[in-house]
């Protein structure tokens, strides 16, 4: 079973603090919420897919993002593509419009790392993931249908 994903993830207000054309903001649980990059955002902003796993380079424009929107709150970026069980996770974080984590780059745990550094709680759930419902969806497109 395959699964993707690619978004910046934030509070939702943070989030909303500056316009990106052609996004969406996805509602997560704990205040949280979700930029997808999906195809068309990549396409408009020239994004690669899945850059930091497959070419292990930020794109220039997601960091632009990030950097203006952590000066609001921390931001975390994050990539995965896993089949089978088996994949690579990234996650990177900015706070006050510097890089303060990562990249993470693994098979396991990466995004787990970055969700903490941006202050989601794990409650009862098994981790960081889960509690956000980020398996919700199976691909980024997805998450905006």
């Amino acid at each position: 079973m395959a699964y993707t994903i690619q978004a910046l993830l934030g509070k939702r207000n943070v989030l909303s603090s500056i316009p990106i054309d052609n996004t969406n903001v996805i509602s997560l649980p704990q205040g949280f919420g979700m930029i997808p990059l999906t195809d068309q955002i990549r396409k408009i902003y020239d994004i690669a897919m899945l850059p930091l796993t497959d070419e292990g380079e930020l794109p220039a424009q997601v960091v632009k993002w990030s950097i203006q929107l952590s000066n609001q709150g921390c931001i975390a970026y994050i990539e995965a593509e896993l089949f089978g069980g088996t994949g690579l996770q990234v996650g990177v974080v900015w706070c006050n419009g510097e890089l303060s984590g990562g990249p993470w780059v693994q098979e396991r745990n990466a995004i787990n790392l970055a969700l903490e550094a941006i202050g989601v709680d794990k409650g009862d759930h098994r981790d960081r993931f889960a509690a956000l419902d980020l398996g919700r969806h199976r691909f980024t497109g997805d998450w905006v249908k």
